[in-house]
């Protein structure tokens, strides 16, 4: 059985994952994930998930787990995350063939590490702890008889003349180009340590460690080409474990590969496997083929980035090709009865606006409405100034039989027209907000209800994002976790994206919430932004549906007609002025609240 044992799971969680090595450390590498508990046989075991968009991660690193234990966390994950894709590196054992997946055999390097220094050198043969001695020796008088000078760096105190002299000597040995900026490489690599050898100012051998847990992580190791003959590596190698047994550390993980020094010292290899699973061939179909096309990039003139190339490709086509039968869905299959007539302790009513590009295409998102599982009381359509004059498509108007309600506002108050005037004329229902170019699963009032039940003082939203913040100013928006589903506990620091469905219980905004003049002043494009303020100082959190969510299917409409207002929020930062503004205003700090 696997149950999610703890969310919104950071650094202090880090210990409970087995084995406590940095490629578990999900808090240290991602910053926030959701802990999964996986309890077989009595026994529990704790596993870190990180999601992002429609990719997975497991923290599976050597990490002693079963075939069918690895399906069930599959089939968890899948069950309860928006993703099409799940890998993890370096388990001990493979996924069945449950799933369309890849296995990718590998190896992998650990030294368990004693209790003292002489037992680690106990397990080296006479001959070789005296080869030892001597190279040291050799490699003093090669130097001009300079005493050799063991170095310890720790975070930030690492110099930045270490990682360059790093690049350096894997040029030369190598030809690796790592291409970053010595900042770049500690953080990008996790390196919290740096070990050196130096003959006076020179750099004779360089080792880089991950030292969060108990368990070590040796991320490299290099040395100064020209003195390869008296293995400087392998000899600063040995210094490390040394001073790793010294702070108590317990095992020291390797990576793969078959570099010599890694069988010393009772060094053990392991068979592993690197793992990718699909939810399913079409799901997998994109992966197979980017990899197919990259053997046959070489071949193709002019094809650079054939993944990016083909995931563009194959988007085009499954869009348009499922557009196309929703499209013929929605216009032959009837929708029998579309509003609630069953008396209940409560109204709920369903919300949203349009602009003239969109009123062709509205009567397919409003029939997503009619079709669900749980009937709204109403749908309400608020319609402003730039449709007066304008005549409502046939379809549309064949609607209000069915009781879709049109209310012509005038003015130009954007997207804030869904719920202002709504939350106007009925202040005691539940408000469900929703967009005109989206089409809604059919459960998305149930489900939106259901997580209400459970938590009915939060506002509860279908699609959410994390929001982010460094020094205590708010990220840009675009650095925010998007669509995320790693927290499932109500908080501020999810800012609910509306139009993809959210449930407003009655009076959870304060009255400054529906300005209409103050909310067109600060905030007319960003709705979203404006009601996270407005929730914030209401006091009201907000919460994740808490399954499969994301944006609902977008309905297509002609390019040139297209005016979303997320092209500007996203792409030209509106979203960022527009928070600076609310700031400013309202004197608060958004960053107080991730």
């Amino acid at each position: 059985m696997v149950r999610v044992a703890a969310e919104d799971a950071g650094l202090e969680e880090d210990s409970r994952v087995i084995p406590d090595v940095v490629y578990n450390r999900f808090g240290s590498i991602y910053g926030r994930y959701t802990l999964l508990e996986l309890v077989a046989d009595g026994a529990s075991r704790f596993v870190p998930l990180y999601v992002e968009g429609h990719e997975a991660k497991l923290g599976l690193y050597l990490a002693k787990i079963s075939p069918a234990e690895l399906s069930h966390l599959c089939a968890f994950v899948f069950a309860h995350f928006p993703v099409r894709r799940i890998s993890w590196e370096y388990s001990t054992a493979p996924i069945g063939r449950r799933y369309i997946c890849r296995n990718h055999p590998t190896n992998h390097w650990k030294v368990e590490l004693p209790p003292s220094p002489d037992e680690l050198w106990a397990r080296m043969s006479r001959k070789s702890r005296y080869n030892r001695r001597r190279e040291e020796k050799l490699l003093s008088e090669h130097l001009g008889g300079i005493e050799l000078a063991f170095n310890e760096y720790e975070g930030n105190a690492i110099p930045p003349s270490v990682v360059e002299a790093f690049f350096s000597y894997k040029k030369q040995l190598m030809g690796r180009e790592y291409g970053m900026t010595p900042a770049e490489y500690l953080s990008h690599y996790q390196v919290t340590n740096a070990y050196t050898w130096t003959a006076g100012e020179r750099l004779v051998a360089i080792v880089f460690s991950c030292e969060q847990g108990q368990d070590v992580f040796l991320e490299n190791l290099t040395y100064e080409p020209e003195l390869e003959e008296f293995s400087p590596g392998f000899h600063l190698y040995a210094l490390v474990l040394e001073r790793l047994i010294a702070k108590g550390k317990s095992a020291v993980f390797l990576g793969g590969g078959q570099q010599p020094y890694k069988s010393r010292f009772g060094g053990t290899e392991d068979s592993c496997y690197n793992v990718e699973v699909f939810r399913s061939p079409v799901a997998a179909l994109p992966y197979y083929a980017a990899k197919l096309l990259a053997r046959l990039a070489p071949r193709i003139p002019g094809l650079s980035k054939p993944g990016a190339f083909f995931r563009r490709g194959w988007r085009f086509v499954r869009v348009r090709a499922k557009w196309a039968v929703q499209r013929l869905f929605f216009s032959l299959v009837p929708i029998g009865k579309a509003l609630n007539n069953s008396p209940r302790p409560f109204s709920i009513t369903v919300s949203l606006t349009s602009f003239p590009p969109r009123l062709a295409t509205l009567h397919l998102c409003i029939k997503s409405l009619m079709r669900q599982t749980m009937k709204p009381d109403r749908i309400v359509l608020y319609l402003g100034a730039d449709c007066d004059g304008i005549p409502l498509p046939r379809q549309l108007k064949a609607l209000q039989r069915k009781g879709l309600k049109i209310r012509c506002v005038g003015g130009d108050l954007r997207p804030h027209k869904k719920y202002i005037y709504a939350m106007q004329e009925f202040p005691d229902d539940f408000i469900v907000t929703a967009d005109d170019d989206l089409l809604y699963r059919r459960d998305m009032i149930e489900s939106l209800w259901k997580a209400h039940i459970a938590r009915p003082d939060a506002l509860i939203a279908s699609r959410v994002h994390l929001m982010r913040q460094k020094g205590g100013r708010i990220l840009p928006y675009r650095e925010w976790e998007q669509e995320t589903g790693s927290v499932r506990e109500p908080t501020h620091a999810l800012l609910s994206t509306n139009g993809a469905g959210s449930l407003f219980p009655p009076h959870c905004l304060p009255p400054e919430a529906l300005d209409a003049q103050l909310a067109g002043k600060l905030c007319l494009c960003a709705d979203d932004i404006w009601l996270k303020f407005m929730l914030i100082r209401g006091g009201t959190k907000v919460l994740w549906v808490g399954k499969k969510a994301g944006m609902p299917d977008e309905i297509r409409i002609k390019a040139e007609k297209k005016k979303a207002l997320m092209d500007g929020n996203m792409t030209a930062g509106g979203n960022d002025g527009y928070i600076s503004a609310m700031e400013s205003y309202f004197k608060m700090n958004l960053a107080d609240y991730c």
